[in-house]
């Protein structure tokens, strides 16, 4: 068992972690030092700052098809037990934050309605811009 309760790796998965030790589910790779699920291009620091945005699960798999919600938890538990590590490259990769004056007032219902059928029209797109 791995120092992380949730994650364990395993040599027969070829250096890959799964969720709880289970090999049938979804497992971490990492491409070039960052971490992603396998079969999804999207690294978990990506998913991970989606999720602090508020996306919910359902619209992030209606974009990225290969994600289930087993991979979701799998990415989840990693953002957790590797905070360090990715509020770093959320913060070296992530959006540059938007001065004060160009700020306006938010309808927060308003906002995730577009950002909705933005995803649901441009989800090609964000899936290629991924990888």
């Amino acid at each position: 068992m791995s120092d992380h309760p949730e994650i364990e790796r395993s040599a027969d998965m070829g250096g890959g972690a799964s969720i709880g030790g289970e090999a049938s589910g979804p497992r971490l790779v990492h491409k070039e030092g960052v971490a992603y699920v396998e079969g999804c291009d999207v690294p978990i620091w990506r998913l991970e700052m989606v999720r602090r945005a508020g996306r919910n699960p359902a619209s992030l798999m209606k974009v990225f098809p290969t994600l289930t919600p087993a991979a979701l938890d799998l990415a989840a538990a990693y953002a957790r037990q590797h905070r360090e590590e990715i509020e770093a490259m959320i913060r070296e990769r992530g959006p540059v934050a938007v001065p004060l004056e160009d700020e306006g007032d938010d309808d927060e219902a308003a906002i995730r309605d577009d950002l909705d059928e933005v995803f649901e029209e441009f989800g090609e797109v964000f899936r290629r811009l991924a990888q």
